[in-house]
């Protein structure tokens, strides 16, 4: 944190005026520099590529991809009786405006949200009768 402080001091006129290139972190001395690329490669086999991790990714871009293909199709298809199920929160007039909407829908979903609407789709989870 010190060493990208410096860096921005050091480099604050060029920020300003929007003349500096690349992120603090590219900045720092050598030293800290090696140590912080030693973390990264760690961090990067260790935690964000394990198994647990990669198996989260996964179901995420199935969920995320099933929501938007159905989703669209509903907009694209809003006569149907399905279409409506999934739409109701739609609202606009012209195809660009509700591919917009379903867009900005499933962009603002916390996790939690969209893996319960896709468990619903998918009929693994209904709601208490």
């Amino acid at each position: 944190i010190g060493e990208c402080v410096q860096a921005f001091v050091d480099n604050e006129e060029k920020i300003l005026k929007g003349e500096f290139e690349g992120s603090l972190i590219n900045h720092i001395s050598e030293v800290p520099a090696n140590a912080y690329k030693h973390c990264a490669d760690i961090s990067l086999k260790r935690i964000y590529r394990s198994r647990d991790v990669l198996d989260i990714e996964l179901a995420g871009f199935r969920i995320i991809s099933t929501l938007l293909e159905l989703m669209i199709d509903a907009v694209r298809s809003p006569e149907k009786a399905y279409s409506q199920l999934l739409i109701n929160r739609i609202k606009a007039p012209a195809l660009y405006e509700r591919i917009q909407a379903v867009l900005d829908y499933i962009s603002g979903m916390t996790d939690v949200f969209a893996l319960d609407l896709y468990r619903k789709i998918n009929g693994n989870s209904l709601p208490a009768v």
